[in-house]
């Protein structure tokens, strides 16, 4: 038996959500009869906060652990409005952590000093604090043996402190069909329906948290949702059966909608009022060497002609920066047609060679070199000049995939969000507050 502590949170995000990975853990370790307090939105409280929060619910008779999500080691001040310069900025000094080093070492040591052990789970940072435990990867999968995904689910418990009425993260699937050239994710290639949950067990999940706290609405964690239209087709037949209509923000592929129409109603009928597409590229060339060989035109119609069609579709599209055969001409090119298009949000991230790759494991295939710092360059730009022009695109609009949920659970109306600019930041910023402080005096009283 063991007593735990788990801080998370969902920093650098715009609005008030949570994350379905501690919440996943913390259900299997209660399944084994294990004591676990989950204590989310952890930036907003003080390290002096944080250390009495875990004396308080410390075990005079159990093991104790305190867990940490890696966003403990992001900025506590982080400006959400302007995100991805602040990550940036982050990464162009060498360091991914946020918090001082020493002042993170000190907490821990203190944290230790009480009698915990401390892990903390997530992708390690290039500045290691000392005597702590990493989780990488699937946590379940490190602390249980015979864990299967496929039936598992998130169970909340009181003492979460779930608000009325709040969108939640649901897990569908794990992993991705497709295996991107630049991609390093350790669950791409994985077969048709692999860790994917049947559509009863989302249905008993969804039928439990709106029982319990009126939930319709959620942040579907799948990294393709319609990677086959049986999966679409299977999971609209249950949400059919609810006693309450679904709303939902997903990612999705636009050349599988596209190859299969008839799954665009279907996902609409489903509930799905906000979708992310990771489009990477409107270069052939680049599209193709990536695994995405849809002609640009082709796919710059789909966008039309699903915005002419489900007008209150919230389209988000991303693109990468940096990919092979791409230039700057054809980038800013890009960033036109976007600002002249009726998509309502866009990013672009730089190419990143992650080891994992193939382009990464590949580079000179590619056309890929290193210089003497460690950055990328290429025959047509390199790693400077792609973040120079990804930091040149700016937002439309507020209503970004990644921030839907977040901004129902601040009170605004689908019809209001796609109105969002950054005129409301001194309001979303004070619902925020009210509703975290709303938490913080549960946890703290």
């Amino acid at each position: 038996m063991k007593n735990i502590i788990i801080f998370t949170d969902v920093n650098g995000s715009i609005g008030i959500g949570r994350y379905a990975g501690p919440y996943r853990i913390a259900t299997e370790m209660r399944k084994n009869g294990w004591q676990v307090k989950v204590i989310d939105f952890m930036m907003s409280f003080s390290n002096e906060e944080i250390l009495e929060i875990a004396n308080r619910y410390k075990s005079d008779t159990l093991e104790n652990w305190v867990g940490f999500s890696s966003t403990f080691l992001m900025p506590r001040k982080f400006d959400a409005f302007n995100a991805r310069t602040s990550i940036r900025e982050a990464t162009e000094s060498g360091s991914s952590l946020g918090i001082p080093v020493a002042e993170a070492q000190q907490l821990v040591d203190n944290i230790r000093k009480s009698g915990f052990e401390v892990f903390i789970g997530g992708a390690k940072t290039k500045n290691d604090i000392d005597n702590v435990h990493w989780i990488n990867g699937q946590g379940e999968l490190k602390l249980f043996k015979g864990f299967d995904f496929t039936t598992s689910s998130i169970k909340y418990d009181d003492n979460d402190h779930i608000f009325d009425d709040e969108h939640l993260p649901i897990e569908i699937a794990r992993g991705c069909i497709f295996k991107c050239s630049f991609c390093s994710y350790q669950l791409n290639g994985k077969k048709l329906w692999e860790f994917c949950k049947s559509p009863d067990i989302i249905k008993n999940e969804l039928l439990e948290n709106y029982t319990r706290f009126g939930t319709t609405g959620y942040m579907f964690s799948d990294d393709t949702y319609n990677d086959s239209p049986e999966k679409v087709k299977s999971l609209l037949q249950i949400y059919k059966d609810l006693p309450f209509d679904i709303e939902f923000s997903t990612y999705a592929r636009l050349d599988l909608i596209l190859s299969h129409p008839e799954t665009l109603t279907q996902l609409i009928d489903s509930g799905m009022n906000s979708v992310f597409f990771g489009v990477e590229s409107f270069n052939h060339a680049s599209g193709k060497i990536i695994g995405k060989g849809m002609h640009p035109d082709r796919i710059k119609q789909g966008l039309l002609d699903i915005k002419k069609q489900y007008p209150e579709l919230l389209i988000s599209t991303g693109f990468i920066a940096g990919l092979p055969y791409e230039t700057p001409e054809s980038l800013y090119e890009t960033i036109e047609w976007l600002n002249n298009s009726p998509v309502d949000s866009y990013s672009f991230q730089v190419l990143s060679l992650g080891k994992n790759s193939l382009f990464g494991k590949n580079m000179e295939k590619y056309g890929y070199n290193l210089d003497k710092n460690g950055k990328w360059y290429n025959e047509h730009m390199n790693y400077d000049i792609a973040l120079e022009i990804a930091n040149s695109a700016e937002y439309k609009s507020l209503s970004s995939f990644t921030f839907y949920n977040r901004l129902r659970n601040l009170g605004y109306s689908v019809s209001e969000i796609k109105n969002l600019t950054i005129d409301y930041k001194d309001d979303i910023i004070n619902r925020t507050n009210d509703k975290i402080q709303i938490y913080k005096n549960k946890i703290l009283q």
